[in-house]
């Protein structure tokens, strides 16, 4: 970190995997071992955060395929969770996003848990210290929030209404 700077970890979340609706991994029957369904997932084409934008995701999901065996085929970068969802939805590819963004229930799009994969992300606060009063009594309310666990689901999403 660099000098006169502190930090704060605000949430550590695992990353999921949004998948167009009706891929093969979301149908039932789709059995096999957890490494080969990784390895089938891992080899999907994928629309991910560019290296600039999110550093350590995009440095994080590159070690993941490469600690598989596998080479991201990568069809295109987005720098917006809701244009990635939107790239799958339309069958563009697949996406690891946070667990979070399961919340942005797009038509045509599932969540998948793949724990196998380990990914997880970080969201932290950076501030310059000393920070200010104001900025203080923010950094205490994000630190006294609890931790919650998000819930994800493959299953189709609710109508809109």
């Amino acid at each position: 970190m660099p000098a006169g700077f502190a930090a704060r970890l605000a949430l550590a979340e695992p990353l999921v995997l949004a998948v167009p609706e009706g891929h093969a991994a979301t149908l039932p029957g789709r059995a096999g071992t957890a490494a080969r369904r990784l390895a089938a997932l891992l080899a999907e084409p994928l629309v991910i955060f560019p290296r600039t934008t999110a550093p350590s995701v995009f440095d994080a999901v590159i070690a993941c395929y490469r600690g598989h065996g596998q080479s991201p085929r990568i069809v295109q970068e987005a720098i917006q969770m809701q244009t990635l969802v939107n790239l799958v939805s339309v069958g563009m590819g697949v996406a690891w996003v946070p667990a979070s963004v399961t919340q942005l229930q797009r038509p045509g799009v599932r969540y998948l848990p793949v724990p196998a994969a380990g990914l997880q992300c970080e969201t932290s606060l950076l501030w310059r210290d000393p920070a200010p009063p104001v900025l203080r009594r923010f950094i205490a309310h994000v630190g006294a929030l609890p931790a919650r666990a998000v819930a994800v689901s493959a299953r189709r999403p609710p109508p809109a209404r």
